[in-house]
C-alpha cells in the first residue's frame, strides 16, 4: 500500500471507477505511477509530479494512447478516466488500463538472439504504423492543449528544430556535467544532412526496451509517451536502432549479432512502408547517431543519480566515448 498518496486523488479515483483499489507506487520516473488493483480489474495511474514534465506535454500522453488505439492495431492502453482540474488534489492523472506483459528489461537469462529478432521485428512493423497516424504539421514535443495537439517551440523547418534540440541538450550537459565532453557541431552541416521539411510524424522519442512489454516473444504494450515529437521518420528509425540494439543490449551479457537485428528492425518497417535504407537515409544517418547520444548524455544528468559511484563512473565514461566518436563522423 502506497501511504503518501494524495487523500483526494484517492477519493476522486475510487468514487469515479466505483471500487476500491490497493494502492502501489511503481518505480521512479519522470513522474509518479501508482499500480492500482482490486479483485476483478487493475490499472495503472500517472500523476504529474515532476515540474520538468509541462503541463501540455502531460497532457498529451492520454490522448497519443487514444489517437493510437483508434487509428492502428499497435497494443495500446485504453485511457479509462482523466482529470486535469487539481481542484481537490494537488496534481492532475489519468487511469489506463493495465497490460499484460512483463518488461524484457528483466528477462536477460530468457531472451536469445532468434527471440530478439522476431521481437525487432514486430518493433519494426510498429514504427510502421505509428507514422501512419497524423497529429501535427509541425516538428518538436507534442503537447495538448483546447482540444488539438501542438507542437512545443513549433518550427517550420526541421534542421532548425533538431538543432534547437541539440543545444538545449548541450546546455543541460555544460551547466550539469562536471568536466562536461567538449560538444562540437557545425550548424551548416546539420542543415545539408537533413531534409528541411519532412513529414511530421509522430516519433516516441524514448526507443528503449523499458517501453515495451512481452508475453513470449509477443510485444503486448507499448508504452510511456512522456516525451514524444512530431518528427522526421528517419530520425525515429535511427534511434530506434541505436537505443533498441546497440544501446540497450550492450548491457547485456549475452553476444548478439546486432547487424541481423538492425535488419529484423528495417525488414519490419518496410513491410508496413515499403521503405529502403537508400541514400537519403544513409545521409542522414550519422546526424540523428550524434543526436541521440547528446539526448543520452542530457538525460543521464537526470537517471544518473541513481546510480552508485562506480556505476555512475563508468556509466558516464561509456557516455563521453560515445560522443567523441559520432562527433567524429559529422
Amino acid at each position: 500500500m502506497a501511504d503518501d498518496v494524495d487523500s483526494g486523488l484517492k477519493q476522486e479515483v475510487e468514487n469515479q471507477l466505483g471500487k476500491k483499489f490497493e494502492w502501489r507506487e511503481l518505480e521512479d520516473g519522470l513522474n509518479t505511477v501508482y499500480h492500482l488493483s482490486s479483485p476483478e480489474v487493475e490499472y495503472i495511474l500517472k500523476e504529474r509530479t515532476n515540474p520538468k514534465n509541462k503541463v501540455e506535454w502531460f497532457r498529451a500522453e492520454p490522448e497519443l494512447y487514444k489517437a493510437i488505439k483508434e487509428n492502428t492495431d499497435i497494443p495500446s492502453p485504453e485511457v479509462v478516466y482523466e482529470d486535469f482540474s487539481t481542484e481537490s488534489y494537488e496534481n492532475m492523472f489519468y487511469v489506463m488500463e493495465k497490460m499484460s506483459g512483463f518488461n524484457p528489461q528483466n528477462m536477460e537469462e530468457e531472451l536469445t538472439q532468434s527471440d530478439f529478432e522476431e521481437i525487432m521485428l514486430q518493433y519494426g512493423r510498429i514504427l510502421g504504423k505509428l507514422h501512419n497516424v497524423k497529429v501535427s504539421e509541425k516538428y518538436g514535443i507534442q503537447g495538448f492543449e483546447d482540444g488539438e495537439f501542438t507542437s512545443s517551440e513549433p518550427n517550420e523547418k526541421w534542421s532548425e528544430s533538431i538543432e534547437g534540440a541539440m543545444s538545449s541538450w548541450q546546455d543541460i550537459i555544460q551547466d550539469e556535467w562536471e568536466n562536461p565532453s567538449n560538444i562540437e557541431y557545425s550548424s551548416e552541416k546539420i542543415k545539408e544532412l537533413l531534409p528541411e521539411k519532412p513529414d511530421p510524424v509522430i516519433v516516441h522519442s524514448d526507443n528503449r526496451l523499458d517501453n515495451i512489454l512481452l508475453t513470449d516473444t509477443d510485444i503486448t504494450g507499448f508504452i510511456d509517451w512522456s516525451t514524444s515529437w512530431t518528427a522526421h521518420k528517419y530520425y525515429d528509425i535511427v534511434r530506434a536502432k541505436y537505443l533498441l540494439i546497440e544501446w540497450d543490449l550492450s548491457f547485456w551479457d549475452q553476444d548478439f549479432d546486432e547487424e541481423k537485428l538492425e535488419q529484423k528492425l528495417i525488414e519490419g518497417y518496410s513491410q508496413e512502408t515499403g521503405f529502403e535504407e537508400n541514400e537519403k537515409y544513409l545521409k542522414t544517418e550519422n546526424v540523428y547517431r550524434y543526436v541521440t547520444t547528446l539526448w543520452l548524455a542530457a538525460g543521464f544528468a537526470n537517471w544518473g543519480q541513481n546510480l552508485g559511484e562506480e556505476k555512475h563512473e563508468e556509466m558516464r565514461n561509456e557516455i563521453t566515448q560515445r560522443i567523441k566518436k559520432e562527433q567524429k563522423k559529422l
